[in-house]
């Protein structure tokens, strides 16, 4: 470790791992936050290759808590990425990260699943979550995006592979099921 820092819920290390320099940072929860530090990595580094380590929920059957799941794709369900591109834009990582992603689980043996994911702007109401206080406009949104195929449910993928890829650099997700 070459280099540790924290501020607000945000916390870098940097250092040299297998001769190479590598960073992991938090980025908070959200495509907003997801945005801040994106916006800042990009202004100091240049053809990075950016992986999401996180969780999320996941939305098939098969896919059980613990399964890793590589993403494919993104549903945009957040607004923060709509200021940068059209709404019909497409979220998707780069090629090279998922394959590198896919053959790191196929080599530790872990239980892992391809697909994509849901990238929501909030965790109860704008991930259908029913709460006993406060309406929910789309209470069958896990549903519909389970028989739309959609493998998993979480708030960063989106922002991470619009941003990231208008920038020419390198994304990818994978994430831990918890639910």
């Amino acid at each position: 470790v070459e280099l540790e820092r924290s501020n607000r819920e945000i916390a870098t290390v940097t250092g040299i791992f297998r001769g190479m320099q590598v960073s992991a940072m938090s980025t908070g929860m959200g495509p907003d936050n997801t945005e801040i530090v994106l916006a800042e990595i990009m202004e100091i580094t240049d053809q990075a290759t950016l992986v999401r380590v996180g969780s999320s929920g996941a939305l098939q059957p098969e896919i059980a808590g613990g399964d890793l799941i590589v993403s494919t794709g993104a549903v945009r369900l957040e607004n923060t990425t709509d200021f940068y591109v059209h709404p019909g834009y497409p979220a998707i990582p780069h090629r090279d990260v998922v394959w590198a992603l896919e053959a790191a689980c196929r080599e530790l043996g872990v239980r892992y699943h391809m697909g994509l994911t849901a990238t929501a702007s909030g965790f109860y109401a704008p991930q259908g979550r029913a709460m006993r206080t406060l309406p929910v406009r789309y209470p069958d949104l896990a549903e519909e995006l389970r028989w739309e195929g959609v493998a998993s449910l979480e708030m960063e993928s989106s922002p991470l592979f619009v941003l990231a890829g208008l920038a020419g650099l390198r994304p990818g997700t994978v994430c831990t099921c918890y639910a």
